[in-house]
């Protein structure tokens, strides 16, 4: 399931349930030479050339089973985090960070704010995976990295069918509000950035970061019908401009 949250802890803390398991396992194939080769000998030898203790057993074959599945189904992770980012360009199109204008020249922002995450594997069709609220507490020292960053404050890991990468959107705001679009309305900072392509990472590996997201600035943004407003207001001044034009030409 696309953007289901994992804990990489739980595999590892059922080392009895892989232990009963280990019994009666006869071996892991290995399809990559075109030949079945069993590993099980390879599992039961350490680097000594001795055989693993009943305790490192079950560990080994936890460990081994957590990379497995990630490849066997093709799974990818991310986590909800920018802090490794280090750009310090506002107009950063990957590895940025989060900014605030209120008015002057943008500064990193230093203050805990809202964001949503929408992801999926296809880019035109996202799905909502994290809402994270001041409101609520969820909230609550998002900012702590340090300024420009945001961390989930719940270390969720969200899991993909995808070894490679994912699309991703992000919207943030300031305030009490429940939404980007109530920030909004409101005439809150907010922004919402680009889709971006992030890449995933594969167990064992780490799942990765938000290091595809463009710089964020998050500013007074216009609501839809204010920019409706403007454009009829244009349109107006056009027409009376070549009302005004053809009325002066002669006869």
């Amino acid at each position: 399931m696309n953007g289901k949250p994992q804990s990489l802890g739980y595999a590892l803390g059922h080392e009895r349930t892989y232990e009963a398991q280990s019994s009666s396992t006869q071996g892991i194939l290995d399809f990559t030479g075109g030949e079945q080769q069993s590993h099980e000998s390879n599992l039961l030898r350490n680097k000594g050339g001795g055989k693993l203790s009943m305790k490192q057993t079950p560990i080994a074959l936890s460990v081994l089973l957590i990379g497995l599945s990630g490849n066997l189904y093709g799974q990818g992770q991310l986590v909800l985090n920018n802090i490794p980012n280090t750009s310090t360009s506002t107009s950063a199109t990957s590895n940025g960070l989060f900014w605030l204008s209120t008015g002057g020249a943008p500064v990193l922002i230093n203050q805990d704010f809202n964001a949503a995450f929408y992801a999926g594997t296809d880019s035109s069709s996202l799905s909502l995976i994290s809402t994270i609220l001041l409101n609520n507490g969820t909230g609550l020292g998002d900012n702590a990295g340090g300024p420009g960053t945001f961390g989930d404050p719940s270390g969720a890991i969200y899991t993909f069918q995808s070894l490679t990468s994912v699309f991703v959107e992000i919207q943030a705001w300031t305030g009490n509000f429940n939404s980007y679009a109530a920030a909004v309305s409101a005439s809150a900072p907010a922004a919402q950035s680009p889709i971006f392509r992030n890449p995933l990472g594969v167990p064992p590996a780490s799942p990765a970061d938000l290091e595809g997201m463009p710089a964020m600035v998050l500013g007074s943004v216009p609501e839809p019908s204010t920019f409706a407003l403007v454009g009829l207001g244009g349109l107006c001044a056009l027409v009376f401009l070549r009302r005004h034009k053809n009325n002066r030409l002669p006869c």
